[in-house]
C-alpha cells in the first residue's frame, strides 16, 4: 500500500518516507496507538471507536460496504487532483512526434490514445474550420449503447439549413495491433450510424457502399497535419491533451506522465 500511495501523489496522506514512524506498522489500532499521536489524537480516537463498533457487529457485509465506501472516497480524491502541465513556448515537429510516441507507448487501457486523438481532432477541426465540435467518448462507455459510431465524434453544421449538427467524421481509437474483428466491428458501428467518413483502412467493397474507411497512427497523422499548420498549433495540442486528461479524470499516473514529458522537452 505504501508504494502505491507514493505513486499516486500520496492520496492517502502521510510522509514521503512512509516506512519511518509508520503508525500502521503496529499490530492493533487501539488506545495505545491513539496516545502515540498527540497531534491528531481526536481523529485517531474517532477512527478506533468507529472500527471497534464495526468489528462488534460481526457482519461481513457491513465491512464490505465500508470498504467500498473507502475505495469510492479514494477514487474521488484521485479524480480531483490537478497537475501542472508546463507547456513550452516552442516545440519542433520532431519533438512533438517524439513526446506523443513516448506518452502512447505506456499501456493505459486505451485512455492515453483516446485523450490524444480527441485533442488532435479538436486542433485539426479548429485549424481547418471543418468541425464545430469534437466529442470524446469515455473509455468504458459502450459505443452501441449510446448509438455512437466511434470513440471520437467530429461534428459540423448540417447540409440543410436549420437542422442540428451532424457527425462529419468518426474516429475509432485502437491501442496496440489492430485485429480484423475489431476493424469489422468498427465498420458495423459506422454503417449503423450512417457516417460516411471513418478513420480506418480502406477495405474492398466498403467504398462502393458509401463508407470511406481509413487507418493511420496518431503519430503519423500528427506529423502530416502539423507540417501544414502554423507552429503555434503544436503547443495548442500539448495544452489540449492536458485539458482532455483532466476532463476525463485520468489516473494520476497518466496525468503525471504527461506533465513529466512536457517538463523534459526543454532538456531534450
Amino acid at each position: 500500500m505504501a508504494p502505491w500511495n507514493q505513486e499516486n501523489e500520496r492520496v492517502l496522506g502521510g510522509s514521503r518516507d512512509p516506512y519511518v514512524n509508520n503508525p500502521l506498522r503496529r499490530p492493533r489500532l487501539d488506545e495505545g496507538l491513539v496516545n502515540v499521536h498527540a497531534g491528531s489524537r481526536d481523529e485517531w480516537r474517532a477512527l478506533a471507536e468507529y472500527l471497534r463498533a464495526l468489528q462488534a457487529r460481526r457482519d461481513d457485509e457491513s465491512v464490505r460496504k465500508v470498504f467500498r465506501k473507502c475505495l469510492r472516497s479514494v477514487a474521488g480524491r484521485l479524480a480531483r487532483q490537478r497537475f501542472d502541465y508546463p507547456t513550452p513556448n516552442r516545440v519542433s515537429l520532431d519533438q512533438l512526434c517524439e513526446i506523443l510516441y513516448r506518452f502512447l507507448e505506456t499501456p493505459s487501457g486505451g485512455l492515453r490514445a483516446q485523450a490524444v486523438a480527441t485533442a488532435l481532432m479538436r486542433i485539426l477541426g479548429s485549424a481547418f474550420s471543418i468541425f464545430s465540435r469534437v466529442e470524446g467518448q469515455g473509455i468504458n462507455e459502450p459505443d452501441r449503447a449510446r448509438n455512437m459510431p466511434g470513440d471520437v465524434m467530429c461534428y459540423g453544421p448540417s447540409n440543410r439549413s436549420g437542422d442540428p449538427e451532424e457527425i462529419k467524421l468518426a474516429v475509432d481509437v485502437k491501442s496496440g495491433k489492430l485485429r480484423l474483428t475489431e476493424l469489422q466491428g468498427s465498420i458495423v458501428k459506422a454503417r449503423t450510424s450512417s457516417v460516411s467518413n471513418f478513420m480506418e483502412k480502406i477495405i474492398d467493397g466498403e467504398f462502393v457502399q458509401g463508407l470511406n474507411v481509413y487507418v493511420t497512427s496518431i503519430e503519423s497523422l500528427a506529423r502530416s497535419v502539423f507540417m501544414l499548420l502554423e507552429e503555434e498549433r503544436r503547443t495548442e495540442l500539448l495544452s489540449e491533451i492536458g485539458n482532455e486528461l483532466d476532463a476525463r479524470a485520468a489516473p494520476p499516473a497518466d496525468r503525471k506522465g504527461w506533465s513529466e514529458l512536457l517538463a523534459g522537452i526543454g532538456h531534450q
